[in-house]
């Protein structure tokens, strides 16, 4: 073989097994006092539930899609470092939620919602001091109701705990994200959970370092529920959730967008149907764009 070539050969194939670039470390912002995002995100879940009996007779076949449809400027006004935000303000652009074919408005179209926390509650009120009521409650309720010091625990738990390059991947720590998951009524396997991040690209974007992420979670499950409406899943059972985030990666600034596909389906049995066979499929797509409107420091 001719040197020359010989050695071009070799210097490609030493280059194919390094990793070149320099490493990055991701940290995302935590929004602080005065703090303005806008935020829009959508969610839509389509469960399916068919249930037969010993013979294969249909004895249920359900099929619900639901969804909501939010947009709005949010401003943090009270946050400790490290804790969820305890105040904020959002003036609301669009909220609405859609079942099937009908959409419902929360009614906080063009309207300023104070949400503050007291007594360790959430509690919602107008820039009039009125009580917000009716839909807007329960669902405000529903998603602070979910807010805590350990989903930003969860948060960090996704990341790397180092430094990493361009196509590099890293297991993520699961535990807590099952126990988070299991307070939604289900039992879930943490010895076989199973989670990876990668750092598909990094740019530059307005001066700041941003990246592209990708997340998979595969989560077996063993029941849902509780009491008689309880399924106990057969072997096989899981969550699967792919996640992608394009965001700012130097703390600097929260913008970002993230897109979010979960799905579940496994065949149970329950005690409310003895005999029975019940096939769950549930699919969730989430969507949320953040555009940070606070002035730079």
């Amino acid at each position: 073989m001719n040197r020359n070539v010989f050695l071009t050969a070799m210097a490609l194939f030493v280059g194919a097994c390094v990793v070149h670039g320099q490493p990055f470390t991701i940290k995302f912002k935590e929004s602080g006092d005065g703090d303005v995002a806008l935020v829009k995100k959508s969610d839509t879940t389509v469960t399916k539930v068919l249930v037969e009996d010993a013979g294969g007779g249909v004895l249920a076949d359900q099929n619900e899609t639901k969804g909501d449809t939010l947009e709005f400027k949010e401003t943090t006004i009270k946050r400790a470092a490290g804790k969820s935000p305890t105040k904020l303000m959002r003036e609301y652009v669009k909220a609405q939620s859609v079942k099937g074919d009908t959409a419902e408005d929360w009614g906080l179209q063009g309207k300023t919602v104070l949400i503050e926390k007291k007594d360790k509650q959430f509690h919602f009120t107008y820039k009039d001091g009125s009580q917000v009521e009716g839909k807007a409650a329960a669902a405000l309720a529903k998603e602070f109701g979910k807010k805590s010091d350990t989903s930003k625990e969860i948060e960090k738990m996704i990341l790397p705990q180092k430094a990493v390059n361009v196509g590099e991947s890293w297991k993520i720590q699961m535990a807590k994200i099952v126990t988070e998951l299991s307070k939604e009524g289900m039992t879930l396997d943490a010895t076989k959970a199973t989670g990876k991040g990668t750092l598909v690209k990094a740019y530059k974007k307005n001066g700041r370092q941003f990246g592209e992420m990708r997340f998979s979670l595969d989560i077996p499950v063993a029941t849902v529920g509780k009491g008689t409406a309880t399924l106990t899943f057969a072997a096989g059972a899981k969550i699967l959730m792919d996640l992608s985030l394009d965001a700012c990666i130097d703390g600097s600034s929260d913008a970002g967008v993230m897109k979010m596909k979960m799905t579940m389906r496994g065949d149970a049995t329950t005690k409310g149907a003895p005999g029975a066979t019940v096939t769950l499929e549930v699919v969730a797509n989430l969507s949320q764009t953040q555009t940070d409107l606070s002035k730079k420091r």
